[in-house]
């Protein structure tokens, strides 16, 4: 009716908004990026190469959220393609974990990769599977407490040879009712956590680029 159009039309109208914001803020933060490296070779001390490493995994984190607005609005404009290779899952997956170890470290939270087999190939693209996986564990993190797990699982169905990926953290869980709506852009929960709301939206449209689908669901094996 006129309140889903209205409640539409503001949604373009503020990612609009968010993506001219993120276009200005990308390119001096990639410009940062040079001296951020070239100090790290200069420094040895560990307050100092702690330091730096600070301001490198937040400066990507700025240029990682740009991106995801920057995608969207190329998404909805259908200027994203897919470029199908074989890509070995488990190496990409390994990588996009070792992306998050210094973060689970802070945090002491265990983090898992349980494969059900090495060396599972599989025809994506490679860049988009690699912004699902940050994307998702992102989300994993900012919602498991400090001590607890996140575990990431890899399997290949038999029946129909597909993928299945699966992450799993130890975080409060998601009223069920709104477990169907956290895939929609700009959703919010009532947690108090940060966020935009784009994330999980930009991994369910570059899922169903590619033909697949994604789910969330509370985990049923403790209270």
């Amino acid at each position: 009716g006129i309140r889903r159009r209205q409640r539409e039309r503001n949604n373009l109208l503020k990612l609009q908004q968010y993506a001219n914001i993120a276009h200005e803020i990308r390119s001096p933060m990639t410009m940062i990026m040079n001296p951020i490296n070239s100090l790290q070779k200069l420094h040895e001390d560990p307050e100092s190469i702690h330091a730096l490493e600070t301001i490198r995994r937040n400066t990507e984190r700025v240029i990682r959220m740009a991106d995801q607005f920057l995608g969207i609005r190329n998404l909805d404009q259908g200027k994203i393609k897919i470029d199908r290779k074989d890509v070995n899952l488990n190496n990409l997956i390994r990588k996009s974990l070792n992306a998050f170890t210094y973060q689970a470290e802070i945090k002491r939270i265990r983090l898992s990769f349980e494969p059900e087999t090495d060396n599972i190939c599989f025809r994506v693209d490679e860049n988009h599977l690699d912004t699902i996986m940050n994307n998702l564990l992102g989300n994993a993190f900012k919602y498991t407490p400090e001590g607890g797990e996140i575990i990431i699982r890899l399997q290949r169905r038999k029946e129909d040879d597909s993928i299945v990926i699966s992450v799993s953290d130890s975080g409060q869980g998601i009223r069920p009712k709104d477990l169907k709506r956290i895939f929609n852009r700009f959703y919010q929960s009532e947690t108090g956590v940060e966020g935009f709301g784009i994330g999980l939206n930009l991994c369910h449209m570059l899922v169903s680029l590619h033909g697949g689908s994604i789910t969330a669901s509370n985990r049923t094996d403790r209270s």
